[in-house]
């Protein structure tokens, strides 16, 4: 085969880097274990994260204590006085997702 003119036949000036290089700095994959508790609900510690509050887009709650704790129905005996906020901003939640 030909190549076409102008290609060149040199290396390439820079080593190609791969995401499968060992030493490239990147840490170790983390054990299934580290992952399941960066997944549990921030409040009960027992149920895993289902619920994002919005504005913020925090993921931190499960449903039950988001339920809980902020309820959404304004008729809602447990509703919180005021306006309800984020655990980890303390920015306000409009609304559960």
């Amino acid at each position: 085969l030909r190549q076409p003119q102008g290609a060149s036949t040199n290396p390439p000036l820079h080593p190609v880097k791969s995401l499968d290089n060992q030493n490239n700095g990147r840490p170790d994959p983390k054990e299934s274990e580290e992952l399941t508790v960066n997944l549990e609900c921030k409040v009960c510690f027992t149920q895993l994260v289902d619920t994002v509050l919005m504005p913020c887009g925090h993921a931190v709650l499960c449903r039950w204590c988001a339920d809980t704790h902020m309820p959404s129905c304004r008729n809602d005996p447990t509703r919180l006085e005021g306006n309800p906020s984020c655990p980890i901003c303390r920015g306000p939640v409009r609304h559960k997702v």
